[in-house]
């Protein structure tokens, strides 16, 4: 029995590297000695790419105050602040749809960039586009015809 017990001591001191305080698994590695050298660079981390940028249609539900609505909950007073958050963005996006048509009426076709659909229907409409999370901006698609929300994607 004593034979089986010093050997399972000497097995588990070799793999624990027993002989030495300071080569134990919590051990701090040994400190360079003179004339050895710099030590050795460390490998470079590997970082993911960036993610692809996320593009929903806009809408009252991406802007700041319909975020904020969201996160109100449900209830008897929260369900009607919560409206009252979100419909007035929804109000706006609206306004910019009926501008769309009313530019498409007049010109036949929608605008041909995202600088041309600022300038002829936001500001020629003096549209006030909500406020987006810091995160997030407008963006024009002109082959959809339709404005989208841009934001980073959450990795």
């Amino acid at each position: 029995m004593k034979s089986c017990h010093l050997l399972l001591l000497s097995a588990v001191s070799l793999i624990l590297g027993c002989g030495d305080a300071a080569s134990g698994p919590g051990a701090s590695p040994p400190a360079a000695t003179a004339g050895s050298g710099p030590p050795a660079p460390l490998p470079p981390a590997i970082t993911p790419p960036p993610a692809a940028p996320v593009q929903e249609k806009a809408s009252e539900d991406l802007t700041k105050k319909g975020i904020a609505a969201k996160e109100i909950g449900k209830g008897v007073l929260a369900t009607p602040t919560s409206t009252y958050l979100r419909i007035q963005d929804r109000a706006i996006f609206l306004n910019l749809e009926h501008a769309m048509n009313l530019y498409k009426g007049e010109h036949g076709e929608l605008p041909k960039s995202h600088e041309v659909f600022m300038r002829d229907i936001v500001q020629a409409n003096n549209i006030n586009l909500p406020e987006l999370p810091d995160d997030s901006k407008y963006v024009y698609l002109p082959d959809k015809g339709e404005l989208m929300i841009e934001r980073r994607a959450m990795q």
